[in-house]
């Protein structure tokens, strides 16, 4: 079942796996550590900075390349061995 609302889930006694995680379809930042739903809090400015740095020398080293940096997560779903990946995704968080 596709979730558009973090209130459909049960932060407190819910337990979910990372197929749940890529049905869920709402803008809140969540992770989950062992089946456990957690709230992420926004990046500090710090760590904006650092990350968009890296993120741009990243860009730079792979630019021409069929690689690419992404400053978003991406929810990434395992397509099997049998399919192979031509291009390796870069994610700076």
């Amino acid at each position: 079942m596709e979730i558009t609302n973090i209130n459909q889930l049960d932060p407190l006694y819910g337990v979910y796996s990372y197929a749940d995680y890529l049905l869920w379809k709402f803008k809140e930042r969540v992770e989950l550590f062992k089946g456990k739903l957690f709230k992420m809090s926004a990046p500090s400015a710090v760590h904006q900075e650092i990350s968009m740095k890296l993120a741009g020398e990243l860009y730079q080293f792979l630019k021409g390349s069929s690689n690419m940096p992404f400053m978003r997560k991406l929810k990434y779903q395992n397509i099997g061995l049998l399919t192979p990946i031509t291009k390796i995704f870069w994610y700076i968080y």
